[in-house]
């Protein structure tokens, strides 16, 4: 079985003569060379590994080494491996130097993308959406407040129920033209930040297609952690949009109640009086809806005023 025998640096470009004047080793130069199959003359090469035999499985032009001698001690100090081990070891070398190169290339992908999210106008549409969100629940807060503020206005003044309802009417009206621009601010906020999302995702994963083919060839390692770290960022983008989504139902369906609401107190239509002659007609709107007797206290009157 053949050993090995790999020329240290410090050997580089001598030979077996000049190591034997050097005193490197005990012992006939000569017989070291035989046993190495080369000449006593022959310029030794850095990192160069030769084989060498025990008695019984030396190859022609070899001479076995003896067990115990100063050239087994020369040897065995300086052991290296077969070429096959070399290559082999050469080989898981370059690979984690590829996997090194390759680690480093695809943790500057999220840079890359950030910069391509900051291009796209995304931290900007986030931006206007919110605006439009805030504005959203702003607009319809205030719709659902007019209510109780003029309910509490009107303990306090001493308002007839007609002429609160007609204030909560006006004052709802005045509110309708900032629902409608509220919704289709939002609407237009909130469709365009998810074009952008969903254009970006389409970046994302043409950014990582040439990684994944990269990290099945290098090893299966490696591929199952591109798929973790790909996954994470992919997880990322649906949490955005979902997240999206969610907030843009709920403010839509805000302003579609305050929307009701004020279209509910627009159909209010003010009560007012009329002499009938014998009695007093009650009218909603142009409706007669009730009438009493005239007392001798009664009078005749259209007020709906404030």
């Amino acid at each position: 079985m053949a050993q090995y025998f790999t020329v240290p640096e410090e050997y580089s470009g001598k030979t077996i003569n000049q190591l034997e004047g050097m005193g490197v080793f005990g012992g006939r130069g000569d017989l070291l060379a035989q046993a190495l199959g080369i000449n006593t003359t022959t310029p030794l090469q850095a990192g160069k590994t030769y084989q060498y035999y025990y008695e019984g499985g030396q190859p022609s032009g070899f001479r076995p080494v003896e067990p115990g001698t100063s050239h087994e001690q020369f040897l065995q100090k300086y052991a290296g491996i077969s070429p096959e081990e070399q290559q082999a070891k050469t080989f898981q070398e370059e690979q984690r130097a590829r996997l090194g190169e390759y680690t480093g290339r695809l943790q500057q992908v999220p840079i890359e993308l950030e910069a391509v999210r900051q291009a796209m106008g995304i931290p900007q549409a986030f931006e206007t959406y919110g605006a439009a969100g805030q504005e959203a629940r702003d607009i319809a807060s205030r719709v659902s407040g007019v209510t109780p503020t003029q309910e509490a206005i009107a303990k306090q003044v001493g308002i007839s129920a007609p002429r609160l309802q007609q204030r909560i009417a006006a004052k709802t009206a005045e509110l309708a033209p900032g629902i409608e621009s509220a919704t289709a601010g939002l609407e237009a906020a909130g469709s365009g930040l998810e074009n952008l999302l969903t254009e970006f995702s389409s970046r994302t994963q043409a950014a990582f297609a040439p990684y994944e083919i990269e990290a099945n060839l290098l090893s299966a390692s490696s591929a199952q952690e591109f798929d973790l770290f790909k996954t994470q960022m992919s997880n990322e983008l649906s949490r955005e949009l979902a997240q999206l989504s969610r907030q843009t139902t709920l403010d839509l369906n805000s302003l579609e109640r305050a929307k009701q609401l004020a279209e509910l107190e627009a159909k209010y239509e003010p009560i007012s009086f009329q002499n009938l002659g014998t009695t007093l007609g009650i009218f909603q709107g142009a409706n007669l809806v009730g009438s009493q007797p005239i007392t001798k206290f009664g009078s005749t009157s259209t007020d709906t005023g404030w």
